[in-house]
């Protein structure tokens, strides 16, 4: 990530405040608690049970951990890349049951609804929004909670 522009970083380009200023304001319109409607693994709908994955997911700025740790709670650094087509982002997990995995994933957000598709522990990233048998991919559809 580059830093934000400001008079004191003169040595910053025009693209990377462009860019730093559009990851920013991508990060803002998924900041929420957004919760799972569906999901599909390797060509098939599959069960959060099934998923090892809570039932939401929340953006949020923060530098602490969630208190209530008697869930699985996983922590991961996100780094967005919202000019590219799909937009990207990378997920990589540091605190939980699986720190130090990383997930490429494309994503898109109309409206209200979140789709994630990841590519886990992959070299990677999908292509579109759709999983095929025994691709390994994983879908994700997820609604805002209001």
């Amino acid at each position: 990530m580059f830093p934000g522009p400001n008079a004191k970083n003169p040595g910053i380009s025009q693209h990377q405040r462009d860019f730093t200023h559009a990851v920013v304001k991508e990060f803002q319109s998924l900041r929420g608690t957004w919760v799972l409607t569906s999901a599909e693994k390797s060509g098939k709908k599959i069960t959060t049970e099934e998923l090892f994955l809570a039932s939401a997911v929340q953006f949020q700025f923060t530098d602490s951990t969630r208190a209530d740790t008697s869930k699985r709670c996983d922590i991961y650094n996100i780094e967005f890349d919202p000019v590219s087509n799909p937009k990207r982002l990378l997920a990589a997990v540091t605190g939980g049951e699986i720190k130090g995995q990383k997930m490429l994933c494309i994503y898109s957000l109309k409206n209200d609804t979140l789709t994630i598709h990841i590519s886990h522990n992959q070299k990677k990233y999908p292509v579109d929004f759709s999983t095929r048998e025994n691709d390994g991919y994983v879908l994700l559809t997820l609604i805002r909670q209001k």
